[in-house]
């Protein structure tokens, strides 16, 4: 079966690696260039119930904790005279709040558990159409296309699929 999921950010690689952890492969189709093409902005914070489940679901838990920033969590909120009235510092080490993570970091660490040949680079989806016997032919910028018979759209809200 030849799974195609549309879009390499977080969600698409997370997908990726879920299945590929139980050995069904899919390929991603990303429309940038090459991992570097640009930067990936600053840190997001991860939450237990989401972001870090969902790593963990791909067996990179560890992988995250040892790239994440726990005293990223810190936080004051103060009176309008600059009196704090709330000081919030996390335990040293502490992964049950919203550790924060490098956005580079993160698609380095997502990239790195996939195999070399599962994102296609410089591969925008322009039309997924779907195939009379079922599944999806997809056409992308340049006129090449692929067949797939599942596809997953992980490409953000004007997303093609």
């Amino acid at each position: 079966m030849r799974i195609a999921i549309a879009g390499g950010g977080f969600g698409g690689l997370t997908l990726a690696r879920i299945p590929h952890r139980h050995g069904i492969g899919a390929v991603v189709y990303e429309r940038e260039a090459s991992r570097s093409a640009r930067s990936q902005g600053g840190s997001l914070d991860l939450h237990p119930e989401s972001g870090q489940r969902a790593l963990a679901d791909a067996g990179l838990a560890s992988r995250f904790r040892s790239e994440a920033r726990p005293e990223g969590e810190e936080h004051r909120i103060l009176a309008p005279a600059g009196r704090t009235l709330v000081h919030h510092k996390p335990q040293p080490g502490s992964f049950s709040g919203r550790p924060e993570i490098d956005r580079g970091a993160l698609r380095d660490l997502l990239l790195d558990s996939l195999p070399a040949d599962t994102v296609l680079w410089q591969h925008r989806l322009v039309a997924a159409t779907p195939r009379p016997d079922g599944g999806f032919r997809l056409t992308f910028a340049g006129g090449h296309s692929a067949d797939c018979e599942v596809l997953i759209g992980a490409d953000g809200a004007r997303s093609v699929v």
